[in-house]
């Protein structure tokens, strides 16, 4: 265990990296609240001893509401990690549909907005917290078809600058983690030559492990980050410092 048992709170907690985070939160030691719009989230969060909020992070008065019931069960918010996100158009920008952009952006970066205002509140009057978001390499290089899910992890990098900016003096970090392709369930369902290309331009030669997501959480989680913020960290084996990426596959 690293640290004391701290209120943790997980978005897109059903998802392959988001189950991966929550499990080894709870190892750490900490109480977990599973947030995901997917009711799929009841029974893993029950499972493995942790709570649960269904709630579209897209819409700011549930995640108002989300939060209020979190502070009056818990009393407390101490970390936070925004690892929601979707892709819900693959699209050449000149034929993205406005309406999929704008539920993109709504998701990944409103969503990590609205919950990182909400536990800033929080974190401020116990002048400690941890909030870690979920990125991309996809916001250094960009991703073939893909400008929304790049723009919003992009803006998501912003974001985390701009809240180690203001709030490191209340004892509160703010970093990025940025996942390469991980070996997900999603991503085992593409299509093998594009996998296997990418897995030839990282130097580690192989796809990333959830767990090894989690690992990189579970440390800045924890009191030994306490001098860790406004980072961008990739975590792709390397690939970002190839030329040639995911971005160029098709």
């Amino acid at each position: 265990m690293l640290n004391n048992k701290r209120v943790a709170v997980v978005t897109g907690a059903s998802g392959g990296i988001g189950k991966a985070i929550v499990n080894r939160l709870i190892e750490d030691g900490h109480f977990v609240i599973g947030l995901d719009q997917s009711e799929t989230i009841i029974q893993f969060m029950e499972e493995c001893g942790g709570a649960y909020e269904i709630v579209d992070i897209s819409n700011p008065k549930a995640v108002e509401a989300c939060f209020y019931s979190i502070i009056s069960n818990n009393k407390r918010i101490e970390i936070l990690v925004n690892n929601a996100s979707i892709v819900n158009n693959i699209s050449a920008t000149a034929k993205m549909e406005v309406e999929k952009w704008q539920r993109e952006i709504n998701v990944n970066l409103n969503g990590t907005f609205y919950c990182t205002k909400l536990a800033l509140i929080e974190m401020m009057k116990q002048r400690w917290g941890r909030i870690i978001n979920m990125s991309s390499t996809a916001a250094l290089g960009g991703l073939d078809r893909q400008p929304a899910y790049s723009a919003s992890k992009a803006g998501i990098i912003g974001l985390t600058k701009n809240v180690a900016l203001e709030y490191g003096e209340f004892g509160i970090t703010s970093n990025a983690i940025l996942p390469g392709l991980i070996n997900t369930e999603n991503v085992k369902k593409m299509p093998e030559q594009i996998k296997d290309g990418v897995i030839q331009l990282t130097p580690a030669k192989r796809l990333g492990l959830p767990e090894e997501i989690a690992s990189l959480v579970s440390f800045l989680a924890s009191d030994k980050a306490s001098f860790i913020n406004g980072a961008q960290i990739p975590v792709d084996g390397g690939a970002h410092l190839n030329p040639v990426t995911l971005a160029r596959m098709k």
